[in-house]
């Protein structure tokens, strides 16, 4: 068997219509049929590649900014409440009417001859906006938006959940390996092409 490739090869070397290649020599890349393909497969793969990175950050981003906008809007709550109790000191502290009050009200005391008439009324609790502050409250933060290269880029996509297929741990790691695939496959089968011709 070996004499029989012997022999073809030297009817190979005498030929001269065919060049012989002296081991594979890498050809340049051909830029007919499967360009489009190649390309094709390589763009498939990073558009769904892409959002598997970019997406999940996106939302962990609008996250933080709500989360900042919520303490934000405690702080200024808290503050309220500090301002309030500030003014509620300096009237017990300079004004003598708000002490009378507050000693008839709260202790009991009267001056001879008034007559105290009770009412009844609902004890306000002083502290009773901390509560608010602690989140009662119903807080919508304001929404965060894409930047605007990003709406004008996107403004054809169907209003899908995208972060059921590219945030979800279920479904990421499985979009992950199937757009790398994409582009190992595009790779693999073009460079294997390129060195063929």
């Amino acid at each position: 068997m070996s004499e029989e490739l012997g022999m073809r090869l030297e009817e190979l070397e005498s030929d001269s219509s065919l060049p012989l290649r002296e081991g594979r020599v890498r050809a340049k890349p051909s830029y007919g049929n499967g360009a489009a393909v190649f390309w094709f497969l390589i763009l498939t793969g990073v558009i769904t590649f892409a959002p598997c990175i970019l997406l999940p950050e996106w939302r962990s981003y609008q996250a933080a900014n709500a989360a900042q906008q919520r303490e934000e809007h405690r702080v200024s709550k808290l503050k309220a409440v500090v301002d309030r109790e500030r003014r509620q000191l300096n009237s017990i502290q300079n004004d003598p009417t708000v002490v009378a009050r507050l000693a008839q009200r709260d202790l009991g005391f009267h001056r001879p001859g008034d007559t105290v008439v009770t009412v009844p009324v609902d004890e306000a609790d002083s502290f009773a906006g901390l509560t608010d502050i602690d989140g009662n409250e119903l807080f919508i933060p304001a929404p965060v938006p894409p930047p605007v290269w990003f709406s004008r880029a996107t403004w054809w996509l169907p209003d899908l959940n995208y972060d059921a297929i590219f945030c979800d741990s279920s479904t990421r790691p499985i979009v992950m390996l199937m757009s790398m695939s994409v582009i190992v496959v595009a790779v693999v089968l073009f460079q294997r092409r390129s060195v063929l011709q």
